[in-house]
């Protein structure tokens, strides 16, 4: 290697040393990306325009490039920094948890944690455990979000939300996956039904299945189970909704069938469990767990919400045995 080479890479090197960038300035970069405008940023963040304007262009002295793009409106990132973006989110990330890190030294369980949960678990499942991890650790905030899994998943990523509950595997890189249960597919039918016992998926009839629209992944799942329905004549009805109970009710007014995750069950009165069925040869289940980012590092908390989200379930769901880990 060349002297001028070398020199090159000590003057590269002292640069480096003679930045000295901080927290709050990074902070003030995304607040502006996430609000769109300096005022808005500035008021999120409790500071005057100027002073925010002020550090966020010493930021991009300091690094010498732009992180702004401020012709576009609303104000943007600046072209090809989304690594620097993502840095800067693990960063903050990794920084507030510290004081929640200290007080799991000395065994106080506290701060806030932000989970995502799919729509076809968040009524069935959050009532079987939630309360009663609040009572046990009172200093802990949950906010939950129902969102669909692709949302739970970016959020996660983003840093947006510290855990995410949906179906496994979520197929996203770069996250870790804790199995929790798996739960079993019922299928349910209409009141004018006379099937008794388990039922053979394979002599269902798609062409009266009942689905969630597209986006949910229970979906997917069911759609590969049973296959895609063909197009309903115009004498049928096409309903697209989100919500599970919604097809309930088309399937208690004799519209069709649908399969129903074993939890969303549990609760129904007993004259429509005589129409809840279990489904064979094999019995179909769907994996359910929590995904984190690799850099979420708050395992005692993590370990609570996880083990009272067991603790929690129906005894036949939870005496089901589950893969203790799986990796990225």
């Amino acid at each position: 290697m060349s002297i001028i080479e070398l020199d090159q890479i000590d003057s590269i090197n002292e640069n480096i040393d003679n930045i000295y960038m901080t927290i709050q300035q990074l902070e003030y970069v995304l607040a502006v990306i996430e609000h769109g405008s300096f005022s808005k940023a500035a008021e999120a963040c409790f500071v005057t325009q100027p002073t925010l304007s002020s550090q966020t262009s010493k930021l991009e002295r300091e690094l010498g490039i732009f992180l702004l793009d401020r012709l576009r409106r609303p104000v943007g990132p600046a072209p090809g920094i989304d690594i620097i973006l993502q840095r800067a989110r693990s960063a903050i990330q990794q920084l507030k948890t510290i004081p929640a890190l200290a007080a799991e030294h000395h065994e106080s369980i506290s701060g806030e944690l932000r989970v995502g949960i799919i729509p076809t678990l968040s009524q069935y499942l959050l009532p079987l455990f939630l309360d009663r991890f609040l009572d046990t650790f009172p200093d802990v905030n949950v906010k939950v979000s129902e969102l669909k899994s692709d949302d739970i998943l970016s959020g996660v990523l983003d840093f947006e939300l510290d855990c995410g509950i949906l179906a496994l595997p979520s197929g996203a890189k770069g996250l870790v996956e804790y199995p929790l249960f798996y739960e079993e597919f019922y299928v349910y039918f209409g009141p004018g039904d006379q099937e008794t016992g388990r039922i053979d998926i394979n002599d269902l009839n798609r062409d009266e299945l009942l689905l969630l629209r597209d986006g949910h992944c229970l979906r997917d799942q069911v759609i590969d189970l049973c296959g895609q329905p063909t197009t309903r004549s115009s004498s049928r009805i096409e309903f697209e909704t989100g919500s599970l109970e919604s097809l309930k009710c088309l399937v208690e007014q004799g519209m069709g069938f649908t399969l129903l995750p074993e939890l969303s069950v549990s609760e129904m009165a007993e004259e429509k469990k005589r129409r809840v069925h279990p489904l064979g040869p094999v019995t179909p289940m769907r994996r359910i767990g929590l995904v984190s980012h690799p850099t979420y590092f708050r395992p005692k908390l993590h370990t609570f919400f996880s083990e009272a989200i067991q603790d929690g379930l129906p005894e036949a769901v939870r005496d089901r045995e589950v893969d203790s880990f799986l990796k990225p």
